[in-house]
């Protein structure tokens, strides 16, 4: 598989922003040192996870599912390990060596437990809206409806080729919506949180978003633990 790597622009040229009460308010951006961009890039694929699934039909129900047929993860070192052009390389050895996770009976479709996923059962997701039909070309976000101001937000991040879903108000954790990216090495989950004011956005607020993508980064990296 030939995957297209992210160029040095995938690392924030910024560590963090302040808000500056000045005439007019500026958000002031804090750069990061070239040699912190060096090192971040240098081990940005320290390791890489791989899912192999299928799309298909359940036989008993009729239902579409994507089972999961082989799941690996392994480090820079490992993969650096494997002579791929040796015309004696066998893959299926590779991948025991690799201590991948294959089904047993791939033809009947018998999944295995993905080494990473994410989870988004704990999430209450909403029925969509389609936001976009009656708005012209210069809508009054403002003015708009909290909950369809979601669902646009939701649309945006479906324009740059993610999966969203917005979640209903109870026991959301503050979370207004979430996005999965699907590509290989950059891919993960996105916390949205949709704020329509005219106010500036409290530091409480922002901090909420920070903890809520920090449970979900401590819950994948227990998944892939175990």
């Amino acid at each position: 598989m030939e995957v297209e790597l992210p160029g040095q622009a995938v690392v924030p040229s910024a560590t963090q922003y302040r808000f500056k009460a000045s005439a007019p308010p500026a958000v002031v951006p804090q750069p990061r040192k070239e040699a912190e961009c060096r090192v971040l890039y240098r081990d940005l694929v320290d390791q890489v996870a791989f899912n192999g699934k299928v799309r298909a039909k359940d036989r008993a129900t009729g239902k579409k599912i994507e089972p999961c047929l082989v799941s690996v993860r392994v480090s820079r070192e490992g993969f650096a390990e494997l002579v791929l052009d040796e015309p004696e390389l066998d893959p299926v050895a590779s991948l025991h060596h690799l201590d991948a996770i294959v089904s047993q009976h791939p033809y009947d479709l018998e999944p295995v437990r993905p080494v990473v996923t994410f989870d988004l059962s704990r999430y209450k997701i909403a029925p969509e809206r389609d936001v976009v039909v009656g708005l012209d070309s210069r809508p009054d976000l403002v003015a708009m409806n909290p909950i369809d101001f979601e669902h646009l937000i939701r649309r945006l991040f479906e324009k740059i080729g993610l999966k969203s879903w917005v979640t209903q108000a109870s026991r959301d954790d503050g979370i207004d919506a979430v996005a999965v990216n699907g590509e290989p090495l950059i891919g993960g989950l996105c916390i949205i949180q949709a704020k329509r004011t005219k106010n500036v956005v409290s530091a409480e607020t922002v901090r909420s978003v920070g903890r809520s993508r920090d449970s979900c980064t401590t819950r994948a990296r227990r998944r892939a633990s175990w």
